[in-house]
């Protein structure tokens, strides 16, 4: 039985044809759950447009589990749109993303409402990252040691969006997601950045906090894989460059292309032993750019619903 005092937590899964790892996702959402029976949590599973399945195997995952999941269809591909809708469905107070191949710690949601517990107004908090597989290569993970508090720099090296959660009252004042960015986008990342930087412009306080810990079990094995991954950062990161040409913003810009052309002259690499290059880097934010300013219509993220979507299904 949960306190009246303990806010709703409501666990935001967003998956495209990988039923085999959301179902790990959610058996150890599920034990994270028993292991802190104070705590009132739904989970809401975004179905981006899967043809595996996906849908059924939730069904049948949920009817043996003592948990409350529910099934958001979202046809549109593209994660932005996915979250956007799952926030929509959602009816807890405090928003939890995280991805289909990460399994939260077991305190997770212990953690969670330790942290909330501290704020009263809108606020938003990241947690660690952690490398599920040792046989993956070290990347989208974060496992500083230390709390801290966003100063406004660099907001994509401050949280990481599978462990990335928000209390309703910052949702609010941010708005949705800006769909126009993000995995499954021309634009391929950066929807989670642009969303800190905006809270951030908002005045909402943004937090890292280790406690708060999940496990990524992304697969990625090869430096082909880290090479893509990398290039698909550069594009999304060049999108937010044009998205906020003219601001201190593009301090980042020229922040790259300073030591692309130190590394011309001899200077280091991002990391000489995976061949990442600031040269490719800067690449990578120019064709960003241009896709932004030729690919995409010039409007802002609509206001945030405030109820339920209709298509949300019961599992």
């Amino acid at each position: 039985m949960s306190s009246p005092d303990t806010p709703q937590v409501s666990v935001v899964i967003c998956t495209r044809n990988r039923a085999a790892s959301l179902r790990e996702t959610l058996n150890s959402v599920l034990t994270a759950a028993k292991a802190a029976p104070d705590v009132t949590l739904e989970v809401v599973v975004v179905d981006n447009g899967s043809t595996d399945g996906t849908a059924e195997r939730v069904r049948e995952w949920a009817a043996n589990a003592d948990l409350d999941v529910r099934i958001a269809p979202e046809p549109r591909v593209g994660l932005a749109n996915a979250r956007n809708t799952g926030v929509e469905a959602a009816r807890g107070d405090i928003i939890v993303f995280t991805d289909d191949d990460c399994r939260p710690q077991e305190d997770f949601f212990t953690a969670l409402i330790k942290n909330y517990a501290e704020h009263d107004g809108p606020v938003i908090i990241g947690g660690r990252v952690e490398l599920g597989d040792p046989q993956d290569l070290p990347m989208t993970i974060k496992t500083d040691k230390d709390p801290a508090t966003f100063d406004g720099v660099d907001p994509g090296a401050f949280l990481i969006g599978s462990n990335l959660t928000m209390n309703r009252a910052a949702w609010r004042k941010v708005g949705l997601m800006d769909e126009r960015l993000g995995a499954g986008t021309p634009l391929k990342a950066s929807e989670e950045t642009d969303y800190i930087h905006r809270a951030w412009l908002a005045g909402i306080p943004i937090h890292y906090r280790p406690d708060l810990c999940v496990f990524h079990f992304h697969g990625r094995r090869s430096l082909d894989d880290m090479k893509k991954l990398w290039a698909g950062y550069s594009i999304g990161n060049g999108a937010l460059f044009a998205k906020y040409w003219g601001t201190p913003y593009t301090r980042l810009l020229r922040w790259n292309v300073k030591n692309a052309v130190k590394e011309l002259l001899g200077g280091p690499k991002v990391d000489a032993t995976l061949g990442l290059t600031y040269r490719t880097m800067v690449l990578g934010n120019a064709e960003g750019m241009l896709r932004y300013w030729t690919q995409t219509p010039k409007q802002q993220p609509a206001a945030p619903a405030t109820s339920a979507s209709p298509t949300t299904s019961e599992a």
